[in-house]
């Protein structure tokens, strides 16, 4: 393997671990709200963390 494809395989080795530990690090926090509190707004401009988890 060339030197720059074993850069970009280590890159996305990388990447892919980083995306399962956060995505671990997020339903664990999630289990920590209710129902109503993943949808409350902190204010009118805001939006919920249940909308914000909607995107990802």
């Amino acid at each position: 393997m060339k030197p720059q494809q074993e850069t970009i395989a280590k890159l996305l080795d990388s990447l892919l671990f980083r995306m399962d530990e956060k995505t671990e690090m997020i339903l664990k926090c999630l289990d920590m709200l209710t129902e109503k509190e993943l949808w409350q707004r902190p204010n009118e401009v805001s939006n919920s963390a249940g909308n914000l988890i909607l995107h990802l």
